[in-house]
């Protein structure tokens, strides 16, 4: 049995004519006889009675057809599936994302996406900075909407601005620069700072002493931690001071905090969509593509 045995009994099935189908298969009309014998031979039961003037199911007939209608258009379902497996446009994706994403932009472009590549499964899966720059690197995602400050300094990672977003000091309530409307990083020099664990805040790390040798010192790294809980209840304790993007401040923050606005260099952190030029998923480009970024 083949698929032409199939699409022969659902022609004829459509037609109850054996001359009318084999003028739609252009085959003649011995043919289609021919493939429906070696079908009902090879299912081991008749599935149309004959006459000289009608074709009609018989019930095994009526019930083949039946289930055969579902099983012919998934295998085409199918077939169109792996046709556009190479082209990227069937697959899946698996994106990261921060907090931020989702609410700036992520939604609407994933609402087109879907619409436009309705055969692309996208997984979701939203990561701090630290799971998401692990993440990129050994495939656990295939693009990444985060923080540049966050992503590993590698020629393999390609990248792409999309926006920046502002950065605040946090300070313990008490501290005499909590008043103040704005603070540059040269405001800073002298204070202890709190920071996330080396390596995996490495790239923060070595932007942040940049910013401050330009700002004319070498900041002291008071204490660092592993998680963020522990450094923001260290903050309100007054071991130290930090700073964040504002939108992770502003999920951390407790009453005995103050968040104050960075401005001037150094004031804000780009946040990029980020991608393994070694990913070989064919849907990669087409998401890319999707979104107006060229690799």
């Amino acid at each position: 049995m083949d698929i032409r045995h199939l699409r022969c009994f659902m022609t004829a099935a459509e037609h109850m004519n054996f001359t009318k189908a084999a003028r739609q298969l252009f085959l003649t009309q011995s043919a289609v006889s021919y493939q429906i014998s070696s079908l009902e031979k090879e299912v081991g039961v008749k599935l149309f009675e004959r006459d000289p003037h009608l074709v009609r199911f018989t019930p095994a007939g009526e019930r083949f057809h039946e289930g055969l209608q579902g099983l012919l258009k998934g295998y085409g379902e199918l077939v169109a599936e792996i046709q556009g497996l190479p082209s990227g446009e069937a697959g899946s994706l698996v994106l990261g994302f921060h907090g931020i994403a989702e609410k700036r932009f992520l939604p609407p472009l994933l609402r087109r996406f879907r619409r436009e590549h309705p055969k692309i499964a996208m997984e979701l899966k939203r990561l701090d900075m630290v799971a998401m720059s692990k993440a990129l690197q050994k495939g656990g995602v295939d693009i990444a909407f985060m923080l540049q400050l966050s992503m590993p300094d590698r020629p393999e990672i390609h990248h792409r601005l999309l926006f920046t977003v502002p950065l605040v000091v946090v300070l313990p309530k008490d501290h005499p620069l909590a008043q103040r409307e704005s603070l540059t990083h040269g405001d800073l020099a002298g204070e202890g700072f709190l920071e996330l664990n080396l390596p995996v805040n490495a790239p923060a790390h070595a932007s942040f002493v940049e910013t401050c040798a330009r700002a004319g010192f070498r900041p002291r790294i008071a204490q660092r931690f592993s998680d963020l809980e522990s450094l923001f209840l260290a903050i309100e304790m007054g071991a130290g001071i930090a700073i964040f993007p504002r939108y992770r401040a502003e999920v951390q923050i407790g009453e005995g905090h103050a968040m104050v606005e960075m401005r001037g260099e150094g004031s804000d952190a780009p946040f990029v969509v980020a991608w393994m030029a070694d990913n070989d998923n064919p849907v990669l480009p087409v998401f890319l593509r999707a979104m107006g970024v060229r690799d």
